[in-house]
């Protein structure tokens, strides 16, 4: 059956490169740890690897009862007014080509992107080379978050080049 299950924290060890040609087995575990709580552990191997190769790992927990953390109230098109960049997808992904972080057209599903100090909002769409079949949240979807997540380090006036890259390695329930 299905269940529902929160993130509570992960951390990414190991970045997961899936080839151009070939095939990367993916493999996703869960512990349990306790009542509601289980480990997470995602890990990948080659064709012809015996060993696997950790990725990430994290804890998940059922949900408990309607507790949500509030959001503001802040409506998107209002955060939207406030931010003072507006970056086209083109130049993003030009951005990012400029730190050598190449996205292939199945992980480009930045829309558009605004940008403002410590801010970032974005318009994400699954590209239609995908296939989400299967997922609750296609992973090039979660994928395009994260680059817009990237557009805080995209607000200053210097290169991209000069900014440098910046990997999500960990991310925590607050």
């Amino acid at each position: 059956g299905r269940t529902d299950l929160e993130l509570e924290s992960i951390t990414i060890e190991r970045m997961l490169v899936l080839p151009d040609k070939g095939e990367r087995q993916v493999q996703v575990v869960l512990t349990e740890q306790g009542p509601g709580e289980a480990s997470l552990q995602i890990a990948s191997r080659g064709a012809g690897d015996t060993s696997w190769q950790m990725h990430a790992s994290g804890k998940v927990r059922l949900p408990v009862g309607e507790a949500r953390v509030a959001l503001e109230d802040e409506t998107p098109s209002a955060l939207r007014s406030r931010l003072t960049t507006a970056l086209p997808a083109a130049e993003h992904y030009a951005r990012m080509q400029e730190r050598s972080i190449g996205y292939g057209p199945a992980f480009q599903g930045v829309a558009e992107l605004w940008v403002g100090e410590g801010e970032a909002l974005g318009l994400v769409r699954l590209p239609a080379e995908v296939d989400a079949s299967g997922y609750h949240l296609p992973p090039a979807l979660l994928d395009a978050c994260f680059q817009v997540a990237a557009g805080l380090f995209a607000s200053g006036l210097e290169s991209s080049k000069d900014r440098g890259t910046y990997v999500p390695v960990g991310i925590e329930r607050g």
